[in-house]
């Protein structure tokens, strides 16, 4: 199966974007990304692999790299190592940024298994959640132990791992919120690397809960992302909750504008952080010393 070179979707990004969705390889590229300081403490940015990308060279991903550390980032979220049955593990393009002498200046956050059903299964409200989350967890547990034999722990330098699952009240439904959150924090215990996972509000999730949510994730041990959706057009309540959670979650700004529903373009307006939070824009693809857009 290829993977598409974008996402469709009426939320923020997949990393908010819902499924993948081909038709939008034509996307506009060029921004100015954090044109005055950013006050948070940290600066991650986000890359999805695709199968597109396996043209780019070494030399392409050592442009962009040493460009983004330039730019202030000091650690790479790749945000999957299996989508459906696509693997990158073993792909070149995992190769060749590790091959890129500037991937040995940051700390990478690398991505398990993200079933390509994920958001069809979650958003289906007759459909329980709990038994697919656990076989997802299940295969990212054995992802975890091809990566370490493909050597990406020797390749990387590897600050956590990351989840692609994205997590929202309304995929918590009430009579299986505990036992998901139980069950993910079972697995979190059998892993010794960080764990980084997502989390959304919904346009019609209760702010409170929202809230104990992301709480409840961090109290079971999980660095949360939280995406601020500042990119999309339907507005929801992220931009409300985020600055008072912790200050060790990650607020996720996106790089991205919605001009019309399901139709993206780079954004020349990321918005500064003025806040204790570490930053993680999503993504590179979009930004304005990204080599995709010449392919």
């Amino acid at each position: 199966m290829k993977i598409p070179t974008a996402y469709s979707s009426s939320r923020a990004m997949n990393f908010n974007r819902r499924r993948l969705s081909a038709g939008w390889a034509a996307w506009i590229f060029a921004l100015a990304l954090c044109v005055l300081p950013c006050a948070s403490s940290a600066k991650s940015l986000f890359y999805q692999p695709q199968t597109t990308d396996e043209s780019l060279t070494v030399q392409d991903w050592e442009k962009q790299l040493s460009a983004a550390r330039e730019a202030g980032y000091t650690a790479i979220i790749l945000q999957w190592m299996q989508y459906g049955d696509v693997t990158f593990y073993n792909s070149e393009i995992v190769k060749r940024i590790s091959q890129a002498p500037s991937s040995k200046s940051f700390d990478f956050w690398v991505g398990l298994f993200m079933p390509d059903d994920y958001y069809n299964v979650m958003e289906d409200q007759e459909q329980a959640k709990y038994y697919y989350i656990d076989k997802v967890l299940n295969r990212s547990t054995s992802l975890l132990a091809i990566i370490d034999l493909y050597g990406l722990n020797q390749q990387f330098r590897i600050k956590g791992w990351y989840l692609p699952l994205e997590i929202s009240s309304s995929y918590l439904r009430a009579e299986e919120r505990m036992q998901i959150l139980a069950r993910l924090k079972e697995w979190r215990e059998s892993v010794a690397k960080p764990v980084g996972l997502s989390y959304f509000v919904g346009y019609q999730n209760n702010l409170a809960q929202s809230e104990r949510d992301v709480a409840d994730l961090s109290a079971h041990g999980f660095t949360t992302f939280f995406q601020r959706s500042n990119g999309i057009i339907q507005k929801n309540d992220a931009e409300t909750l985020f600055p008072d959670l912790d200050c060790n979650t990650f607020v996720v700004t996106e790089a991205f504008e919605e001009i019309q529903a399901g139709q993206f373009i780079a954004s020349n307006h990321l918005p500064v952080m003025n806040s204790c939070h570490n930053q993680a824009v999503f993504s590179l693809r979009y930004l304005p010393f990204s080599r995709f857009q010449q392919r």
